[in-house]
């Protein structure tokens, strides 16, 4: 029974989608502490506009004391930043063969209300998770297992918890897991290991990897993507 574990991230890359389909389980780590400063996947993601790589991102209020989960983060009130970030994406996308198919359902998820980057997030994953078939069964949240541990010792316990018997790491992991640990708990590690696939890419001459999963629906498509992106 292999687990994997991620943060629930906005419009994730293909990685993250390879991930899964590795997995007979995955958890997203939801109430993990939010940063404060710098950049975070959970609520930015990168496209190509002009053959370089652009982020768009998710206005979050970061005027609060002490820490916050993910889950308890709140989107700013206003939305400027929904109709600039689908702008952006319909100004580079337009002219892509499967911009039509993918574009309505992506452009009324983001213009529909959100208190919390979280119920966005979900909302955009569980689009993502029926697009590429992915059975939303073998999905959890972390916050619903209640497991209070920390750092290596909590990932150990969250896949131990939905019966894991092996945890795939991320290619990111390597830095930080205490691997020793999960020899101590019978678990074994398997290791990700994705290699960015190659395609077609609109008005880029040169490749540009580790984008959003839309820029692979927008210029290839629904059925091309599941292919590249599974085992």
């Amino acid at each position: 029974m292999i687990v994997s574990i991620h943060q629930p991230n906005f419009i994730p890359w293909l990685g993250f989608f390879h991930k899964i389909f590795r997995s007979d389980k995955f958890i997203l780590l939801d109430d993990v502490q939010f940063p404060k400063k710098g950049g975070n996947w959970t609520n930015r993601t990168a496209i190509s506009l002009n053959s370089e790589k652009y982020w768009i991102t998710v206005p979050v209020e970061r005027n609060y004391n002490g820490t916050r989960g993910i889950n308890q983060i709140n989107i700013l009130k206003n939305k400027i930043w929904q109709h600039k970030i689908l702008k952006t994406i319909k100004g580079q996308y337009s002219k892509t063969i499967y911009f039509e198919e993918t574009y309505e359902s992506l452009s009324k998820i983001l213009l529909d209300d959100y208190e919390k980057l979280i119920d966005l997030n979900l909302e955009i994953l569980n689009w993502l998770f029926e697009i590429l078939e992915i059975e939303k069964s073998k999905i959890y949240l972390s916050s619903s297992l209640n497991i209070k541990t920390t750092s290596t010792k909590r990932l150990i316990d969250l896949t131990k918890t939905i019966k894991g018997t092996t945890y795939l790491c991320g290619d990111g992991s390597l830095e930080y897991l205490e691997n020793e640990m999960f020899n101590k708990e019978s678990l074994k590690l398997d290791f990700l290991n994705f290699k960015h696939p190659i395609y077609k890419q609109n008005r880029n001459e040169i490749f540009i990897p580790n984008l959003s999963i839309i820029d692979c629906l927008f210029n290839v498509g629904k059925d091309v993507t599941i292919k590249l992106i599974k085992p």
